[in-house]
């Protein structure tokens, strides 16, 4: 949150920090889910 917040203050709105919030969280569900499939897939789970 707080490197969130410092991209609100340095760029003046809430687009750049908007965009960073959606891409790090889809970026960290996505490796998140070759992970697991992956584990799955190798009899790990």
């Amino acid at each position: 949150m707080s490197t969130i917040a410092v991209v609100r203050r340095e760029t003046g709105g809430w687009r750049w920090p908007v965009f960073m919030f959606t891409y790090m969280t889809t970026l960290a569900y996505v490796a998140s889910l070759i992970v697991y499939q992956g584990g799955s897939a190798l009899g790990l789970g």
